[in-house]
């Protein structure tokens, strides 16, 4: 038994030694001191390493006792400010600054989301470095909300961390089993040792230093990162792990798996060492020591150097493995550089969701790329919108329907990646990001931040596409009329017509895709940005072997052709049907809308057959707002509706008679 472990177990010694200290309650909340998940104040402490030493070995039972080890660094007088540190559902025994021991205040209740320790310094000036010791013990829990995903899982054989909670007010849940400053701002290298039976192997962040026996029945696993992490990517995971290396990466990818997942983990892993090729020429070198996964009950989760993926994915038969490689994206966009408080999730979880489509783009082409954006569009305006509400990217709420990540900041912030990359250019776009990451690689940042490294590397400025799309709500939502023209060459003018809804951001700039099919299968394609309120748009030089269908930003308003993807740029808005429709006019969809918008009522003409007909309006949120039968003539009909008691949004439009059903769109202005 070396050195290193004679200190361990004579430091466990110590601590059960100890008296356990009657900890000093104290509801009064230092909200102005300590900063909330969705919030950042400089604090006095500088946490830059975390010394951890945790028992295990009842695992998968959650009980531990520990010793934390919390080097901090003094940036202002410590005799006018304290300590926070954060610790959930375990027990203090003891504290001590440097050698001095010391007393510990509980500060708050559990329902706070600054619930946390302090501790009151007892000597010290700035720019000193002291260590912090926490002894502790107890039953390590989950977050106390359901899904139970944050905090200390136990399934089966497995005993197991995830970072974050869904719906905690808390956010970071790092502190379910180890005493930290638990907040994304504040990162800090990491020594693990973890001490668990014999039979056991633990996976952890960093690099594994050692695997040596400690007793007749248990082993200690030390690992170690001397990358700063936030504490909410750092993790253990134990079980009856076997370990695989993936070949093929100057990086060493490391699986943990349990045996009997081990060919299906070779299988599904065997790519990436390909992702991290398709990233590194994207952002960069990868910037840590191991590329890891283990397979864990549920996940996945991005903790650093080593992902938290869920068990009964490795047992399908993704060959691509998309949920692997928006992980591993997360080793840059989240790790990297992470979000300096919670409001801003979106940097870390748009860009891995938007390094989805790269992956594909990386294996495919750019025509994969521009198709797996244009699902993210559908996907976040047909069902996401509608069950989580319409919000901002950029400090979002979190209540339900929404929660701590809500789908939104996904799939929405991978299209408006996209836009911003169509805006600049590839060069610029990817030249940028390298600036951000670089400027801000091992540290924190926030929205603002990336703004300005944007704005910096290319000189333009882009106040008005974060405004627009990250700090404002919604999506373009427009009605056309199409005029068609020429002799020798076809011209189509469009006439939009923006809805603004009420609290949706203004929108400008809006990049329109628009493919005209031609005989021979090709298509003729042109970008135009839409810019005012009401503007008119043409597109000019169309071939006469023009035969249709003809699409806008892939809408094509006949309906007819939903397969065809966008071929330079997709974006996020919608079409309503179109606008003011004269008396004498057809509508080849068979319905539509009069005015729209509308203001203060809607006329809805369709054709029908002499009969009845089920009509049915339905909100955005997929409520039914009115469901009537009415009395139907051949060919066109009219129905009237009341408008002014209705919120501003979309509304769709269902009548059924018979087998055949129209649908249609109208909008409700301010």
């Amino acid at each position: 038994m070396n050195y290193f472990i004679i200190i361990i177990f004579t430091l466990i010694c110590i601590n059960n030694s100890l008296l356990s200290q009657n900890q000093i309650k104290d509801d009064n909340i230092l909200a102005k001191e300590i900063a909330k998940p969705t919030q950042f104040i400089e604090q006095a402490f500088d946490v830059f390493h975390y010394d951890v030493y945790l028992n295990l070995t009842k695992a998968p039972t959650p009980e531990t006792n520990g010793i934390c080890r919390i080097h901090i660094k003094w940036k202002d007088t410590p005799d006018t400010n304290k300590f926070y540190f954060h610790l959930r559902d375990l027990i203090v025994d003891s504290a001590f600054y440097g050698n001095q021991r010391i007393i510990t205040k509980e500060i708050g209740d559990k329902s706070s989301p600054t619930y946390h320790y302090e501790l009151t310094p007892p000597y010290g000036k700035i720019g000193d470095t002291v260590i912090i010791t926490i002894y502790y013990h107890g039953r390590m829990t989950t977050e106390p909300t359901s899904p139970y995903w944050g905090g200390v899982g136990s399934r089966g054989t497995s005993l197991f961390a995830m970072g974050v909670g869904f719906y905690n007010n808390y956010v970071s849940a790092t502190q379910h089993w180890m005493p930290c400053y638990d907040h994304p701002s504040d990162k800090a290298t990491f020594r693990g040792l973890f001490e668990v039976k014999s039979d056991k192997t633990v996976a952890s962040v960093g690099k594994l230093i050692k695997n040596e026996i400690a007793s007749d029945t248990t082993r200690i696993f030390e690992w170690e990162t001397k990358y700063p992490a936030a504490t909410y990517l750092l993790t253990f995971a134990v079980d009856n792990y076997i370990h695989i290396s993936i070949p093929g990466s100057d990086t060493p990818v490391d699986i943990y798996t349990l045996r009997n997942d081990s060919a299906a983990s070779a299988r599904n892993y065997r790519l990436v060492p390909k992702m991290i090729e398709a990233f590194e020429q994207r952002f960069g070198k990868y910037p840590f020591e191991k590329a890891g996964y283990v397979n864990t009950p549920i996940g996945a989760m991005e903790h650093q150097t080593m992902i938290s993926y869920p068990a009964n994915l490795i047992r399908s038969t993704d060959s691509i493995n998309m949920i692997a490689a928006h992980e591993l994206a997360h080793q840059w966009f989240g790790n990297l550089v992470t979000c300096k408080d919670f409001r801003d999730a979106w940097l870390n979880e748009s860009f891995a969701t938007y390094c989805e489509s790269l992956w594909l783009e990386y294996l495919f082409g750019f025509e994969k790329y521009l198709a797996n954006q244009k699902a993210k569009t559908e996907r976040y305006l047909n069902s996401i919108s509608k069950q989580e509400g319409v919000f901002p990217l950029y400090d979002f709420p979190r209540t339900p329907p929404s929660s701590n990540y809500p789908e939104t900041i996904y799939q929405k912030g991978a299209v408006v990646l996209g836009m911003l990359r169509y805006e600049l250019g590839d060069s610029l776009f990817f030249g940028s990001l390298k600036h951000y990451l670089n400027k801000f690689a091992y540290s924190s940042a926030n929205t603002e931040d990336l703004k300005n490294s944007i704005e910096e590397f290319t000189g333009i400025e882009l106040d008005w596409f974060f405004n627009q799309w990250v700090y404002g709500k919604g999506w373009p939502v427009l009605s056309f009329e199409d005029y068609w023209s020429g002799n020798e060459f076809y011209e189509l003018e469009l006439r939009y017509y923006k809805t603004q809804i009420k609290d949706w951001a203004t929108f400008e700039n809006i990049p329109i895709e628009f493919n005209f099919k031609l005989k021979n299968g090709d298509y003729f394609t042109r970008v135009k940005k839409l810019n005012s309120a009401d503007e008119r748009l043409v597109i000019d030089s169309i071939p006469r072997s023009y035969t249709g269908p003809w699409l806008m930003n892939s809408y094509e308003p006949w309906n007819l052709f939903k397969d065809i993807n966008p071929k330079l740029v997709h974006s996020l808005l919608e079409f309503t049907v179109s606008g003011d429709v004269a008396e004498d006019q057809n509508n080849e969809n068979g319905i539509a809308f009069y005015p729209n918008p509308a203001n203060s009522f809607v006329r809805i003409e369709f054709i029908a057959n002499q009969g009845f007909a089920d009509l049915n309006i339905i909100n955005s949120f997929g409520q039914e707002i009115i469901k009537t039968i009415i009395i139907t003539d051949d060919d066109w009909n009219n129905f009237h509706f009341d408008t002014k008691s209705l919120p501003s949004g979309i509304y769709l439009v269902k009548i059924r008679q018979g087998t055949k059903t129209l649908t249609g769109k109208f909008v409700i202005a301010i």
